[in-house]
Order: structure tokens, then C-alpha cells, then sequence
């Protein structure tokens, strides 16, 4: 595995999964934002720094690749990094293990 930025575990509520009590694609992305939001927090980057400056970042595209999503009640750790920064442009990698850190 790649080096990790920043790592925060959660567990799966009820209102971020379907029927068959999964987690929804919408969810999955909030928790992925949520993590890549605390990591720029962490490293400086707040809300606050990010106004003072008049800038600001934005998710233009994601690829995932997903064996499975996550169940209710499950605990998840997420996992995520920048690769590859060039000018106004930098990938966000994450990782998303399960309760036995299986990715």
C-alpha cells in the first residue's frame, strides 16, 4: 500500500445505506469528501485559512473501484493522500478498509 496522509474510522448509519442495508454510492462520496476535508483541515487548509485567501478546492471527477459496499453498522476506516500535485491540479487517492483491514 501507498503511504498514508490522513486515516479516520466510522461506522455505517442507518441513514447512509439502502433497503438492503448498504451503503449508497452518495454516502460512500460524503464520507470520501468528509476525510479529504479533515486531511486539508489537518495540514492547515481550514475553511477559514482557504476564505482569508480567496480560494478553494472542488472534486471535478472520481474513479472508484468498489468489490463491495459497506453494511450497516460496519466500521470502516478511510484512508487518503495527494499524489501527483502540479499547479492548480492534485489527485486525491483514498483507500476504504473493512473491520479486518481487508481493502
Amino acid at each position: 500500500m501507498r503511504q498514508v496522509g490522513h486515516e479516520e474510522s466510522r461506522k455505517i448509519s442507518y441513514f447512509q445505506v439502502d433497503v438492503n442495508r448498504l451503503m449508497t454510492p452518495a454516502a460512500l462520496f460524503s464520507d470520501l469528501q468528509e476525510a479529504a476535508i479533515n486531511h486539508s483541515d489537518f495540514l492547515g487548509y481550514s475553511v477559514e485559512y482557504l476564505t482569508e485567501k480567496q480560494t478553494g478546492w472542488a472534486v471535478i471527477n472520481w474513479h472508484l473501484e468498489v468489490d463491495r459496499m459497506p453494511k450497516l453498522g460496519e466500521t470502516i476506516t478511510v484512508q487518503t493522500w495527494c499524489e501527483k500535485c502540479r499547479r492548480m491540479q492534485a489527485i486525491r487517492c483514498f483507500h476504504v478498509l473493512d473491520e479486518k483491514k481487508k481493502l
